[in-house]
């Protein structure tokens, strides 16, 4: 089996970050006092039997490719 992983648009938009922002400073205010943002994106797994013909990743990636474009951090610590 094989995996494709594809890395896709924004998952937050930025009035949703600000309210987890703003709940978890009211729910867990300990930790919201080390967290410096909420970021979140799109993750697209794409199971196979076997590797893919030449295209087929390609062709994957321009469909998993919609909305905004992430613009959040790339490294760093993730949770997912």
């Amino acid at each position: 089996m094989q995996i494709l992983v594809f890395e896709g648009a924004n998952a937050l938009s930025a009035f949703r970050q600000d309210a987890l922002m703003a709940r978890l400073r009211q729910t867990l205010p300990q930790l919201a006092a080390r967290v410096r943002n909420i970021h979140g994106r799109y993750l697209h797994a794409v199971a196979l039997d076997q590797a893919p013909p030449a295209g087929v990743r390609d062709t994957l990636d321009g469909l998993l490719r919609y909305g905004d474009a992430y613009t959040g951090p790339v490294d760093g610590q993730a949770l997912l």
